[in-house]
């Protein structure tokens, strides 16, 4: 899944789509996801697998 991402940048878009392909659902489901973005120094979360409620949370330098 990731040798596609090997000629380009990779996004925080595009770890989100590789983390949404391999969430688990049901009783072992996943329960939160972050994406760290160093460009921005952020992190990138949700909760619950809820993949259209993306929150950030932004580092103070």
């Amino acid at each position: 899944m990731l040798e596609k991402y090997q000629q380009r940048d990779f996004s925080v878009a595009d770890a989100f789509s590789v983390l949404y392909h391999v969430r688990q659902e049901g009783i072992w489901a996943t329960r939160v996801t972050f994406v760290y973005s160093a460009e921005e120094n952020a992190v990138y979360y949700l909760e619950n697998n809820q993949f259209d409620m993306i929150q950030k949370y932004v580092f103070p330098a």
